[in-house]
């Protein structure tokens, strides 16, 4: 009897060496324990690298007890493309479903969006693959991003609405 490997996609707005905060740690360490675990990984991820304009793949090299596996990270071209009003991008849109048809993960798992589209759970309906969504912080529903103002560091309180 053969056991399929599972395929996931994880998704996240940057990615190490890029770019290293909590969530990136996050995913990162996720990735390399599904793939010691035998789930094929990869990770489609949005960047700030000046070396990449569009769509780069790369592969995280394997090591004795990590198997490694692939990364395609983006850059988009236009300008401010992590402000929130940006938070749509078709050509972004279009490149992730590229990938997506590709790989032909099981699952989508979309950590964060800034940087790359927020229809990503739609298009990967629109494929035939479901979506988990992990969230990490509220940078979509306040405008003020963590939901801590930045001047006085107190609790956003403005209402949340269905954008």
């Amino acid at each position: 009897m053969s056991t399929k490997k599972i395929r996931v996609l994880l998704v996240v707005h940057g990615f190490p060496p890029d770019l290293r905060g909590g969530t990136e740690a996050t995913v990162e360490a996720l990735a390399h324990g599904l793939v010691r675990e035998g789930t094929e990984v990869t990770v489609f991820s949005g960047t700030d690298a000046e070396k990449t304009v569009g769509l780069e793949r790369e592969t995280i090299e394997a090591t004795n007890d990590d198997p490694g596996f692939r990364i395609y990270r983006h850059r988009r071209s236009d300008l401010y493309f992590s402000h929130w009003h940006k938070a749509n991008s078709p050509i972004t849109g279009r490149l992730f479903e590229e990938v997506v048809r590709r790989e032909r993960p099981d699952v989508v798992h979309i950590h964060h969006w800034l940087r790359l589209s927020r229809d990503l759970v739609r298009r990967a309906a629109r494929l035939g693959v479901p979506s988990v969504v992990t969230l990490h912080d509220m940078a979509m529903s306040c405008l003020v991003y963590f939901r801590v103002r930045p001047d006085d560091l107190s609790f956003c309180e403005k209402p949340m609405g269905p954008d």
